[in-house]
């Protein structure tokens, strides 16, 4: 695994993400918006690993995630699979272009969470240890993404412009609409091999209780890596291998 070696150090990039506020205005991207980038979403199977970090920087748990992309052109649409190895495995399906949701379907070992959108509706149906817990349909506003294809569409976005955006996702925990707000953007550099340097975005971005960097390849958007802070006082890590 490449170790990620930044021209500015992420310990201060972190202070930023916590301290930091912004004061301007935001542009907001909804789904079928003309801003969107799709030329960087491409048929591919990445995998990345997960880590889990307490506050006195020790690991306690760790996974692979494979991140697969697959794009329809007869059927228009694009599925985006996250196979975990512990046995998670999460299956969005939206519009494409576009990116309007269309289903997703989460599954773990004991639970199992279906949800079909609709422009003012969601229909949930969810289920643990094979029984049914909830089964209707929640009511909400229109112009949201689904929130499993969130790092899709920070690699769509407009980033290069240097501004502030945000966008909205159905959050599953709330059944409700949720706002995530890209804060700040950064260029900065992965020292390579051999001098080389890779260009790099840095995001800060807030969603909900979460603070988190997202470090995207300048030229591909592919993520490389994301850093979560945990209100537990670890952080969350997820990077490219």
């Amino acid at each position: 695994m490449k170790t990620l070696k930044l021209k500015t150090p992420l310990l201060i990039l972190f202070c930023f993400l916590i301290t930091e506020s912004i004061s301007f205005a935001q542009t907001t991207i909804f789904p079928a918006d003309t801003a969107i980038h799709y030329q960087y979403l491409k048929n591919n199977s990445l995998f990345h690993k997960i880590s889990w970090v307490d506050k006195s920087n020790q690991t306690t748990r760790e996974a692979v995630l494979n991140l697969v992309t697959r794009i329809d052109s007869i059927k228009h649409t694009i599925t985006y699979l996250q196979i975990r190895n512990d046995g998670k495995k999460d299956s969005s399906v939206s519009v494409f272009p576009g990116l309007i949701p269309i289903s997703l379907v989460s599954k773990g070992n004991d639970f199992k969470n279906k949800y079909d959108y609709y422009e003012d509706r969601v229909v949930v149906h969810a289920e643990k240890k094979g029984q049914p817990t909830f089964d209707g349909r929640k009511s909400v506003k229109k112009g949201y993404f689904d929130s499993y294809l969130s790092e899709l569409i920070l690699s769509t976005l407009p980033v290069e412009k240097l501004q502030p955006l945000q966008f909205y996702v159905f959050d599953e925990n709330k059944r409700d609409r949720s706002l995530i707000e890209i804060t700040k953007i950064n260029l900065d550099v992965i020292a390579g091999p051999n001098g080389h340097n890779t260009p790099i975005y840095i995001l800060n971005v807030k969603s909900g209780a979460f603070d988190f960097l997202v470090f995207l390849d300048k030229a591909t958007r592919q993520m490389i890596k994301t850093v979560y802070g945990l209100n537990t006082g670890g952080y969350f890590v997820k990077e490219k291998i």
